[in-house]
């Protein structure tokens, strides 16, 4: 099946003349409190009192459906984008969360998509590229895994700053689900679109996001 990386528009003449989007946002929470969002592990449900960031779109952006912010590297989407998205994703593996933006003077209300479980199991490993890698992804050595529960049993022996980065991958034969998210790959975490779904989500007019093929 062909698949799409998910990434953020640059069209100047679609997000504006800015990148990202969005360079700044309101904290109403000091960074120590237990609610914030930095305190909290990736791959983990947050918690229904998660106090999240308000991202505030720069006066040379454009709001789109996605926007590309320093808020955070979880992906913040629109109603519109996040109704399309739902439909074609396990409840138990993402978690959608409401968050203000902020434009000029107005609010808007926007949805932050949190992944709880990655898709690893997608993935062909004995035929993946993966290194142990170190400060600024430099390569150490490089790592063969049979399947992801390997790749994930020997990532939690790493102590940091080694981590694993699986450079090259396709996705095994017989793979058919509509949305994909993985972790440790070069862009760290990534979410993949299947053919169907990327064209849903362009004949919707969702705006703010570009799609990469990618062959699985």
């Amino acid at each position: 099946m062909k698949y799409y990386l998910i990434e953020f528009s640059a069209d100047e003449a679609e997000i504006g003349s800015t990148y990202p989007q969005s360079h700044t946002a309101r904290h109403i929470i000091n960074v120590n409190d237990p609610q914030y969002l930095g305190k909290h592990d990736i791959g983990k449900p947050l918690p229904n009192d998660i106090v999240l960031p308000q991202p505030v779109l720069h006066p040379d952006a454009k709001l789109t459906d996605l926007i590309s912010s320093t808020a955070t590297w979880r992906l913040t989407m629109s109603s519109k984008l996040k109704s399309i998205l739902e439909r074609h994703v396990d409840p138990n593996r993402c978690q959608f969360l409401p968050m203000t933006v902020h434009c000029f003077s107005s609010q808007y209300g926007y949805w932050m998509l949190n992944p709880i479980v990655f898709d690893m199991e997608t993935i062909d490993f004995p035929n993946a590229e993966i290194w142990v890698v170190g400060i600024g992804n430099a390569k150490i050595r490089p790592l063969h895994c049979s399947n992801a529960i390997e790749f994930e049993q020997y990532g939690s022996q790493l102590v940091i700053p080694e981590t694993l980065s699986i450079l090259k991958f396709k996705f095994h034969e017989g793979v058919s689900q509509d949305f994909i998210q993985l972790r440790r790959v070069p862009r760290g975490i990534a979410y993949y679109v299947s053919h169907d779904l990327k064209n849903e989500i362009i004949g919707a007019g969702c705006t703010g996001l570009k799609f990469t093929g990618f062959t699985g």
